[in-house]
């Protein structure tokens, strides 16, 4: 999945239940751009570990 989840400044509830949604996808990795905001980046790490990775000017993703 790629891009910005567009959770700064949400609520920690509407992070969680973000989070909880995301957890029924079998997500191999999860490309999130700034949008998504730290604490959301945080909890999403939390939950998925390394398969977390910010996106940033110049980043290529091979597929």
């Amino acid at each position: 999945m790629i891009g910005g989840l567009h959770l700064s400044g949400a609520s920690p509830e509407r992070i969680k239940l973000t989070v909880k949604y995301l957890k029924e996808f079998a997500v191999e990795k999860l490309y999130i751009g700034h949008c998504t905001g730290f604490e959301a980046m945080c909890d999403l790490r939390q939950e998925f570990g390394s398969r977390v990775i910010p996106l940033n000017v110049g980043k290529q993703i091979e597929i």
